[in-house]
């Protein structure tokens, strides 16, 4: 079987809470009262996804779906967000058309490395498959728990960095000098990065 591409990893389930709070927003941009709650709570969103981003990580347990169109030539699927909590079930599409769910007999979970991966277990092999296109598919949970306390502080804490930054600086142009977000923002997330697989 071929290498699979970069095939899609999508979030199917979303988390319940955020990593950040108005309050929180409120005391790093020195804001007080209920001043446009709106523009914080939209910068702290969009603050908290640009970190997700960058560290290819889910702060808060997110449900997502991995789909491949082949097993690897390898006995090891790696998982291209973290970090990983568990997989709920790898589904596949047999070499007769059926869809089936892979007996945790077969596999076995790296949840402490980053990336985190799905690996066969001694003397075991990828079933015959179909090749339907995205037929195989690994449902899994990232993040750091449920809830915002789970989150590390750094990570936080450059959370509410960027998110105070946009609020403060609310266009795209401006006849004031601007600055870029501290040093400080990616020298608190450097040690979370995730280096993927290739």
């Amino acid at each position: 079987m071929s290498n699979p591409v970069r095939e899609p990893d999508t979030i199917t389930t979303q988390p319940t809470v955020e990593p950040w709070t108005i309050e929180d927003i409120k005391r790093q941009t020195r804001i007080d009262g209920a001043f446009d709650n709106d523009t914080m709570m939209l910068a702290g969103y969009a603050a908290r996804r640009a970190v997700e981003n960058h560290l290819r990580l889910n702060l808060i347990d997110t449900v997502r779906a991995y789909r491949l169109t082949n097993w690897p030539n390898s006995d090891t699927i790696w998982l291209k967000w973290g970090p990983i909590d568990s997989v709920g079930s790898i589904t596949y599409i047999d070499s007769a058309g059926a869809s089936q769910t892979l007996a945790t007999s077969v596999y076995d979970v790296d949840l402490y490395n980053r990336p985190g991966r799905v690996f066969l277990k001694y003397n075991q092999e990828w079933p015959s498959i179909r090749g339907d296109t995205y037929g195989i598919v690994v449902n899994y949970t990232a993040g750091y728990g449920t809830a915002s306390t789970d989150v590390p502080e750094d990570v936080r804490i450059a959370i509410l960095m960027l998110a105070a930054h946009w609020v403060r600086t609310r266009e795209a142009v401006s006849d004031e000098k601007l600055m870029e977000v501290p040093m400080g923002f990616l020298h608190l997330l450097s040690r979370q990065r995730t280096v993927l697989a290739r």
